[in-house]
């Protein structure tokens, strides 16, 4: 009598490929984490100066016209609110509910902070000739890194370090 060849997978075979599997996703889930950690703090950095740029843009189109960022470090996640200065516009500083918000609020990612140190204004205000009112600083906050976003007061140039 012949007899007959067996084909297939065993049960140890297949647990065995799993193992395998297993152990190279753990080992690959720490930079790769990491490496979104970093990502999302980028694009919250980004963010927060393409809004300032907008600013800066926009009150250069229209000289008569102040723009400024205001940074809401108190809500949950933290927010910065692209404004035109209408109520009070001498006065250099954002009034709540009173001046004209331009665009949605831009919400950082879960997990970032915001921190304004101490001797800078919760707003950055551009004038007509691309200057800003004040000198700003925002530092930008996650549980690795932390950034900062500078604006210079008399030229309104943005620089962001790590």
């Amino acid at each position: 009598m012949k007899a007959r060849s067996q084909t297939g997978i065993t049960l140890l075979e297949v647990m065995t490929v799993v193992g395998i599997i297993l152990i190279l996703t753990l080992a690959a889930r720490s930079p790769i984490s990491k490496y979104l950690k970093t990502m999302e703090q980028k694009s919250a950095v980004v963010g927060l100066r393409k809004l300032m740029q907008t600013a800066r843009g926009r009150a250069m189109a229209n000289p008569s016209l102040h723009c400024g960022v205001y940074f809401d470090t108190d809500s949950a996640p933290p927010k910065a609110f692209l404004f035109q200065d209408t109520f009070a516009p001498g006065s250099y500083a954002y009034d709540v509910g009173k001046d004209k918000p331009y665009l949605a609020p831009f919400a950082l990612p879960k997990g970032i902070l915001l921190f304004i140190p101490a001797p800078y204004p919760q707003s950055v205000i551009y004038r007509g000739d691309g200057s800003a009112f004040l000198s700003a600083k925002v530092v930008i906050v996650s549980a690795d890194f932390s950034d900062t976003v500078d604006v210079l007061a008399s030229t309104g140039r943005i620089r962001s370090t790590r």
